[in-house]
């Protein structure tokens, strides 16, 4: 069955109101950055190897940086399907036939990939420097209750007493195993095969 006339506007409106607009307003906060990062690295490479001209190349770089500098120009081009569309427009509206350059040897799979990575990598590094704060004051609170008795269990059964400290440090030990931990860092990082993999 296929839609037409009225049919067909209220559609795409629906779509607009409840999937992109939602989706847009956590992507591009989100992957605008990635993804301008991205954009430069590949016109660097298209413009080194030779697979652009020098003036398109140019041209490139002029669009990115009025992109970069002012990024609500965007939205201008509300209607394609994504932030990534939406980028390659507003590319090809400032640099004109070169903008679509850009896209020579490379795929959306790709690039949403790698966003994708990037995001997750800057969002470890927080995580660990959190981490790294919490050992901190672990170990500060350690140093004041070195003599703090309480009671010790084993099983869940009360033995031996002891201080409050080394019940801390354990705590210390465990963060310190999960912040010194090159797992997440390994998934976020090199290639999409090591990314995705299932062991570390």
């Amino acid at each position: 069955m296929s839609l037409s006339g009225q049919g067909a506007a209220d559609h795409v409106q629906i779509l607009e109101q409840w999937l992109k607009r939602p989706r847009m307003a956590t992507e591009r906060p989100r992957y605008f950055g990635p993804l301008m990062e991205i954009n430069y690295a590949h016109a660097a490479v298209l413009a080194e190897q030779a697979i652009v001209r020098p003036a398109e190349a140019t041209a490139i770089f002029h669009a990115l940086d009025a992109i970069r500098a002012d990024p609500d120009r965007i939205e201008r081009h509300r209607q394609q399907e994504d932030l990534y569309l939406m980028v390659e427009a507003a590319v090809i509206e400032e640099a004109g036939s070169a903008g679509g350059q850009l896209h020579i040897g490379r795929s959306r799979n790709d690039i949403t990939a790698t966003m994708t990575r990037m995001v997750a990598r800057a969002a470890v590094d927080d995580v660990r420097q959190d981490l790294l704060a919490l050992i901190q004051d672990l170990v500060a609170l350690a140093g004041v209750h070195v003599d703090t008795i309480m009671p010790g269990y084993t099983h869940l059964r009360p033995a031996q007493p002891t201080t409050f400290a080394p019940c801390i440090s354990m705590r210390v030990r465990t963060s310190a195993l999960l912040w010194n931990s090159r797992c997440a860092k390994r998934r976020t990082s090199g290639t999409r095969r090591a990314a995705s993999s299932t062991f570390c």
